[in-house]
Order: C-alpha cells, then sequence, then structure tokens
C-alpha cells in the first residue's frame, strides 16, 4: 500500500471512501482548520492501484500541540485483517512521531466504520493501549431541573482564581473512577494532570461565569462542574466532580442540575455528558436528571516513543 500525506485541499479525496460523510467531513475539516487543530501532512490516505483504500487524520487541541486525535479512519476491512490496517495506521503514526507528536488518542463508537470490534481489532494491533469504555448520555429536555437543597454555595471561576480552580480539578481526581483521569495523573502527576485537563476544558468553551466550584455550608470545597457550550442549542457537562471527603453525600446531583439550569437559561436545550462505564454513581444520577443513555464507547491511547 503506498501512504500519500495530503492537504487540506484535498480533503475531498479523503471524504471519497464514504461518500454519504462528504458534507460533513467537509465542514469538520473547515471547522478543524479554522481552530488551528489541524493542519497540512496530517491528513492521509492509502492507495492500492491506483485507488485509495485507506484513510486516516489527525487534529490536536491548541492546548496540547503534541496530543493528536485520530479522526475518522478507514482501512480493508476484510483483506488481510487486521494486519493491512495496523500496518497502514502504524505508518502514519511514525510520521506523525517525525513532526513532534508523542501521544494519539482513538476512539471505537458503535457507528464507526467498520464497527466498533473490527476498530478496536486494528487499534490494538497497531499499538494503541484500551484505557477506558465510556457510556454517553444525552438530554434534549429544554426545561430547568429542580436543584437538590444540599446546602452548597457556588462560587464561579470570575469569582475564584485559575489556581484555585486547577488545584479543585487535582482534588476532585483523587481516586476518581474516571479511568482516563486516573491514567493521566499516573502518566503526569496529579498537579500536572490537572493544569493539562484545565487547558482542555479552556479550548473547548471559556465562560468564567459558568465554570462552578461549590463549597459546603463550612466553607471547605465540595466539588464542580463545568458546562460548555458546544454549538447553537447544543451544550455538555464536560466536567463534574466531588473531592473524596464529600462522596456519598449527594452533592453531585445538585451540581448537576446548577450546571444544566446554566446551559438550559442560555438556550442550550440538548447537553451531552458522558461517563466511565465504571463510575457507578454518576451512570445513576444522569437517567434521574432526565439523561438518556446512548451506546457505549471506548477509548484507546497510543505512545508513539513505544511504537516500533
Amino acid at each position: 500500500m503506498r501512504i500519500r500525506p495530503l492537504t487540506l485541499a484535498e480533503v475531498d479525496a479523503f471524504a471519497a471512501l464514504t461518500p454519504g460523510d462528504a458534507g460533513e467531513i467537509r465542514r469538520e475539516a473547515a471547522f478543524l482548520l479554522d481552530r488551528g487543530e489541524t493542519r497540512d501532512g496530517w491528513w492521509f490516505i492509502g492507495e492500492e492501484r491506483g485507488g485509495a483504500v485507506a484513510r486516516a487524520a489527525f487534529w490536536a487541541q491548541r492546548s496540547a500541540p503534541r496530543e493528536a486525535h485520530l479522526y475518522r479512519p478507514v482501512v480493508p476491512w476484510e483483506e488481510d485483517f487486521p494486519d493491512a490496517g495496523a500496518r497502514f495506521l502504524r505508518e502514519c503514526l511514525l510520521r506523525l512521531r517525525a513532526r513532534g507528536i508523542e501521544m494519539v488518542e482513538a476512539r471505537a463508537y458503535h457507528d464507526s466504520e467498520g464497527g466498533p470490534d473490527r476498530v478496536e481489532a486494528v487499534l490494538a494491533a497497531t499499538g494503541f493501549d484500551l484505557v477506558q469504555r465510556k457510556l454517553p448520555f444525552t438530554r434534549s429536555e429544554p426545561s430547568p431541573l429542580a436543584e437538590p437543597d444540599r446546602g452548597l454555595r457556588f462560587r464561579t471561576l470570575a469569582e475564584a482564581s485559575e489556581a484555585e480552580y486547577v488545584d479543585a480539578i487535582r482534588r476532585v481526581g483523587s481516586g476518581t473512577l474516571d479511568r482516563g483521569t486516573r491514567a493521566e495523573v499516573a502518566r503526569l502527576g496529579p498537579a500536572e494532570a490537572a493544569r493539562a485537563f484545565y487547558r482542555s476544558l479552556r479550548d473547548i468553551h471559556f465562560d468564567p461565569g459558568w465554570w462552578l466550584l461549590a463549597d459546603t455550608a463550612g466553607g471547605a470545597l465540595a466539588g464542580l462542574v463545568v458546562p460548555q457550550r458546544l454549538e447553537e442549542g447544543l451544550g455538555a457537562i464536560n466536567y463534574i466532580g466531588v473531592v473524596p471527603e464529600c462522596r456519598g453525600r449527594r452533592f453531585g446531583a445538585a451540581l448537576l442540575a446548577r450546571g444544566c439550569n446554566i446551559l438550559v437559561s442560555a438556550g442550550l436545550g440538548r447537553i451531552l455528558a458522558d461517563v466511565d462505564s465504571e463510575n457507578a454513581p454518576l451512570d445513576a444520577a444522569l437517567p434521574a436528571a432526565g439523561f438518556v443513555r446512548g451506546h457505549p464507547f471506548s477509548v484507546f491511547l497510543a505512545d508513539l516513543a513505544a511504537l516500533r
């Protein structure tokens, strides 16, 4: 297979492998390029006998330019499976490594091209490690939630400080049930993992009046919630957590309700959230707040320094 890097002007060649998604791919590529999150040389196609048989593209948040994400891969799903796809992806990753990329995240969704089981098999054969399985949720009710009275006092990031918020992320991450967070803490250490996650969240959408800290009646930190705008009419609860010493006191429901109500009051009638499949408390809290569970997906990570 001949692997050819593409410029963003050649996005139609990338999209041609799945013609039904071509319009969406063009819009997403333009969005990523406009945000400075992808570039020429990060898009690839694999060709055999003059035709494209594989593709892979990558993007990275501005706050973490050496940590990329795999975008809409297609590989041979039948012939020489999974080895042909693994060889293609591995070569793409090696070329990214030569450009300074250190880590790549990949996801296998229920509607991924090729199906989730085949995507997972190719990723594993390429050298990706499974980090976690997650459950996505959607709330489509544009009505506010009743907020349970737990005696919490809410403060916005605008009323606190960046350093205080980053430290709250560190504290909430201690002993978390989220395996992705645990993996980042193990890789970077608690303080740097918190700083990196703060920067990552800011890249998505930043309104300091929406990012909340919650204190107990005695003034101790209880937890935090980060509601964010994704697009017109669509928001997300992208981070929510309670510090270890306050867990089991049902503060999570109060944080979730307040975060959702911020989004609803801003006209964001659809709200997304996802949770580690091992996080039973949040898995239970989201349906109680009107969220509907979707199909689970898997998150993989490749350390390019270990790739051969």
